[in-house]
């Protein structure tokens, strides 16, 4: 294979492992915020084998990107794309550790009432996984346009928060 195939091999290849990272970070939130809601500590496992997992992704894209950038030099756009994976990993690996927090939390208090109804916790979650479905559309597309949408939900939810912690 040439050097500049196998180039474009590793950043497809780094597509799909973003791909797959978005694609666990969105079952880890998932299933952090069903844990939370059900008070179901059985859930609490898996979001904790997640959150391991995108500690493993994000090292390993981040090792193969610096790879990139070391043997193959890249620029212009492609500089700017690696650029982009090791922002979005970050992000993802940060997620997945607030998943395991509300995870944590559930297992804490799995066996206490909730003490108000459960309104905006998932609705922010659900506003979180569009989020991530739309910074990956954008990813692949390599077009910004959803991420417009990503900061206005990202305004909603930092608002619900708000609410919620004056609540509490």
């Amino acid at each position: 294979m040439s050097p500049r195939k196998a180039y474009e091999s590793e950043l497809v290849e780094l597509d799909n492992l973003v791909v797959a990272m978005a694609k666990k970070t969105r079952e880890a939130i998932e299933l952090a915020v069903t844990s939370f809601e059900k008070l179901d500590v059985g859930m609490v496992k898996r979001v904790e084998e997640l959150d391991e997992e995108l500690y493993l992704l994000n090292n390993d894209i981040e090792k193969r990107c610096l790879e990139v950038i070391a043997l193959q030099s890249p620029v212009a756009k492609d500089l700017r794309t690696i650029g982009t994976y090791l922002k979005v990993i970050t992000d993802f690996d940060r997620i997945g550790r607030y998943a395991r927090d509300i995870a944590e939390v559930t297992a804490r208090t799995y066996n206490m009432a909730h003490f108000k109804p459960l309104i905006s916790i998932p609705s922010m979650a659900e506003m979180a996984e569009h989020m991530v479905d739309l910074s990956v559309k954008a990813f692949l597309e390599r077009d910004t346009g959803p991420t417009k949408e990503v900061f206005e939900l990202e305004d909603k939810v930092d608002s619900r928060y708000d609410e919620i912690f004056r609540e509490v």
